[in-house]
């Protein structure tokens, strides 16, 4: 079930770090953005855009804007935009972020992984195509699908685990 909704993700990006105002239209945004780093992304390469999560108001994130989910027409649209992301900072945007759209399920494994590389059991931890992939200490990458998974490089706790604490 995780794997069919991961796949209706793989046109979609999530933005985080854009400043939240009134009345704001989330596709201009994105253009703009994506034209401050070069993609030549267009209005029709984009199905939809918003903001999600939590309204901006809302005590527990104060201060933070909400990310931005953009759904792409295409998988190559949302491409132009993914492999531009590293230009974010070097153009205006240092807390401007560009990341999968990866379900609740492979976002906790991800929290797992990074908790890993925290404790440098591990050097990387990241999402590609809506895959968790981690660089273990020998240079080696590694897809993983669960938690068991990450049980070779440290006691970790599982999915179960992190969805019932939040």
């Amino acid at each position: 079930m995780d794997r069919a909704n991961q796949y209706s993700r793989r046109n979609n990006l999530r933005i985080s770090g854009v400043p939240e105002s009134n009345d704001e239209d989330t596709d201009s945004l994105v253009l703009s953005l994506a034209d401050s780093i070069g993609t030549g992304l267009v209005i029709d390469e984009i199905d939809m855009s918003h903001r999600v999560d939590r309204p901006a108001n809302h005590p527990s994130i104060v201060g933070k804007p909400r990310d931005i989910l953009i759904k792409f027409s295409t998988y190559r649209s949302r491409q132009k935009l993914y492999k531009r992301k590293a230009q974010l900072k070097p153009r205006g945007h240092p807390h401007c972020y560009v990341n999968d759209d990866i379900t609740r399920q492979r976002s906790a494994l991800l929290f797992n992984a990074r908790k890993l590389k925290r404790d440098r059991l591990i050097q990387e931890a990241w999402s590609s195509d809506g895959n968790v992939l981690i660089k273990d200490n020998s240079g080696r990458i590694h897809q993983v699908v669960t938690d068991q998974d990450l049980d070779a490089y440290g006691n970790r706790r599982s999915y179960a685990d992190v969805t019932r604490t939040n």
